[in-house]
């Protein structure tokens, strides 16, 4: 054993410490350039004309492409291609989105052109930003698998949490260098050059980096002796269907939704609301990430010693509400009760990501961290996107007004009551409200009607289902439409709809991939022959089935299916029989039929099983053969009503 130990490079504490100072060295460089615009946003108001609007246009730029799914992609070729691809694709990005930016908002592009109502401008520093924001939140997932890589069974939470460090004393360096270098050389373009130069020394840190992850592998791999299965596609449904996996992510939305977009105005408030000297307004929000700098790794360290992380989680939310409340009220409007706030809110900000990043290493395996930070990172995301444009539009419309000597200023009441509202939601909602009842209503109170607990997976499988079923009564109904004028006789007409639906259940069918189909037809079956089909009925699926297998029939139906107002007209149609009407009123009507070649398909049991046991059979069926001369060809239906049951007839289960 202790041969195996030496051989692992991750046991070594100056390893693994110098691993982390790496990465962190790249995310702090990463995160320094996400705020070097945010303390100059006056200054970009006067020289540029960017009203708050517009700027909290700019700002949501960063998450869009993530929010459009390229996040999600990065996970799973995260977890597909490993830590150094991805890593070093994230720091190009990084890279290339900042030096885009960087020239858009530099004296070198064309000023005065105009696209949507917004400068060409904004749209490009926009791109930029937008092109650096996917590269940032794919290198902020993997440097989290990276650590988790190095540090599982050593100092995790800690290291997480000096990581979250790193990443803070970054925005903070761009809190307060970058108005002073703005100010010095006269230019905003100035600092977000300079944040692209030092995105270049994190890409250099994590291609050393890239060495060190080699030699790593190859010693767990002699360690282990084989190598670790990799991660696959079906994979992810183990983390979608994880309900703690989903907590954690709503809890990351609504509390990242209350701090990061709050420091993009931050600057505006100290200055509006406190007096705060432009050039010195971003020192005062910087004290929130100098205090996580100290607080994160504590309060990691107090959470590998004694757990607790969701009271750990929950108090953090609850003084993010506390400090949004504070900067709502109109008390104490100076300088030194705003420092006092952040202090509170720095607080707030480490007890929160100490206790949350390392919860989930604790519920989804390693190989599928990549996806899962992924998937919660995306739904951050939405929230970063979408935050900051409510903000500004609100700024804009509802705390922008013009003192008596001409100039603007702005009242930040308003906004900061939306703050504190995302932070009510995530004590509220999280720990009170949501998890139980969603519990009782999804799992609880289906299982005590015999019913199956639903999951995201499943109910995604029932939104995929029903989406290609209805999608195909329209178009059948839309061919339907398209036959109508036509010169020709309505028996040929109902022929070619019948034709379809026969392959189109068929397709249908194929598309579910959840679900295994097997055919047992030892007596060759080709269905040529009119005859009365009979068979059980557990499912809704059933009525598919049988037309999928009999391409030349008509049914019997229930009701619910004659009105149906999905396809309750396609079954008009195409002559399909009501079972009230009785079926001594039917059998000349369906001999007609029969005449033409067609089969006769009737569920004898009337209606769908409950239980799947087989009922009592009606005689109808049989009637009909003994009357029209036809031979009886049952069919067993086995496991439909498994997967949509009487019980819950719009759920498919996989």
């Amino acid at each position: 054993m202790a041969e195996t130990i030496q051989r692992k490079l991750n046991d070594s504490p100056a390893a693994r410490w110098t691993a982390l100072l790496l990465i962190a060295s790249t995310m702090f460089f990463g995160y320094m350039f996400v705020d070097l615009m945010s303390p100059l946003q006056s200054m970009i108001e006067a020289q540029r004309g960017w009203t708050p609007d517009v700027f909290g246009m700019y700002g949501s730029s960063e998450f869009i492409l993530n929010v459009f799914g390229f996040l999600i992609l990065a996970g799973i070729i995260l977890d597909k291609m490993g830590v150094r691809f991805t890593g070093v694709m994230a720091c190009g990005l990084m890279v290339g989105g900042a030096l885009l930016k960087a020239y858009a908002v530099s004296p070198l592009f064309p000023e005065g052109g105009m696209l949507f109502g917004f400068k060409t401008q904004m749209w490009m520093a926009g791109l930029g930003f937008a092109i650096f924001g996917m590269g940032a939140e794919i290198c902020g997932i993997t440097v989290s698998k990276v650590i988790v890589k190095w540090f599982t069974g050593h100092e995790l939470a800690l290291a997480l949490g000096l990581q979250v460090a790193m990443a803070r004393l970054g925005t903070a360096a761009a809190l307060f260098f970058s108005p002073r270098i703005a100010a010095a050389w006269g230019g905003i373009s100035y600092p977000v050059f300079f944040g692209a130069l030092a995105l270049c020394i994190g890409l250099l840190a994590y291609l050393v980096y890239c060495v060190m992850d080699r030699r790593l592998d190859k010693s767990i791999a002699a360690a282990q002796g084989e190598e670790e299965e990799g991660f696959k596609l079906s994979d992810i449904k183990f983390v979608v269907t994880n309900k703690g996996f989903w907590l954690i992510a709503l809890l990351c939305l609504m509390f990242y939704a209350g701090v990061f977009p709050f420091l993009k105005f931050a600057a505006q408030l100290m200055i509006y609301k406190y007096g705060v000297d432009p050039v010195m307004a971003g020192d005062i929000p910087a004290i929130l990430p100098f205090g996580t700098i100290l607080l994160t790794p504590l309060f990691g360290s107090l959470y590998d010693r004694i757990g607790k992380g969701a009271t750990l989680m929950v108090v953090g939310a609850m003084m993010l509400v506390a400090v949004h409340v504070l900067f709502a009220l109109p008390i104490l409007n100076e300088w030194w009760f705003a420092l006092i706030v952040m202090v509170l809110l720095g607080i707030a900000f480490s007890l929160v990501p100490s206790a949350m990043w390392p919860s989930v290493p604790k519920i989804i395996p390693q190989k599928q961290l990549g996806t899962a930070y992924a998937l919660i990172f995306y739904v951050q995301n939405i929230g970063l996107m979408c935050v900051p444009m409510l903000i500004g539009w609100v700024i804009d419309r509802y705390a922008k007004f013009t003192l008596p000597d001409g100039n603007v200023s702005y009242d930040f009441t308003a906004p900061m009551w939306i703050f504190a509202l995302f932070g009510i939601v995530a004590v509220v909602l999280v720990s009170y409200t949501i998890q139980p009842v969603l519990f009782r209503m999804l799992i609880t109170s289906q299982t005590e009607k015999g019913g199956a607990p639903y999951t995201l997976g499943s109910l995604v499988n029932t939104a995929y289902a029903f989406g290609l079923f209805v999608t195909g009564c329209q178009l059948l109904q839309a061919l339907i439409f398209t036959l109508w004028p036509l010169p020709m006789a309505r028996r040929r007409k109902q022929r070619i709809v019948q034709w379809s639906i026969h392959h189109m259940t068929r397709g249908f069918l194929r598309a579910m991939v959840t679900t295994k189909t097997i055919r047992l037809n030892e007596p060759g079956e080709r269905f040529e022959k009119p005859a009365v089909v009979i068979a059980n009925h557990q499912s809704f699926i059933d009525i598919l089935v049988l037309l999928s297998i009999c391409p030349k029939a008509v049914m019997v139906t229930n009701g619910w299916v004659w009105r149906s107002p999905v396809f309750g007209r396609i079954v008009r149609y195409l002559g399909f029989y009501h079972a009230a009407d009785g079926y001594e009123r039917l059998a000349p009507a369906l001999a007609q039929k029969v005449a033409e070649g067609y089969s006769v398909i009737v569920f004898p049991e009337g209606t769908r099983s409950a239980d799947g046991k087989i009922g009592r059979f009606h005689k109808g069926a049989f009637y009909l053969a003994g009357e029209l001369g036809l031979d009886i060809l049952p069919i067993c239906l086995y496991g439909n009503g498994m997967i949509s049951s009487k019980r819950q007839p719009i759920y498919i289960k996989h």
